[in-house]
């Protein structure tokens, strides 16, 4: 398996998030830098829930 790590800056915090190859193609490859991304962090496991259209 191969898996797509998404590191964030997140206030001053960096977080990053592991996803695999299929699930980044198929819903984040037109994500660029500067976009807003809606993030659901629990138990220090964030997961990405949207993406803000401009």
């Amino acid at each position: 398996d191969i898996l797509m790590i998404f590191t964030l800056l997140l206030n001053q915090d960096i977080v990053k998030i592991t996803l695999s190859e299929e699930e980044f193609l198929r819903t984040y490859k037109n994500v660029k830098i500067g976009d807003t991304l809606l993030l659901s962090i629990k138990a220090f496991n964030p997961i990405i829930v949207g993406k803000l259209d401009k």
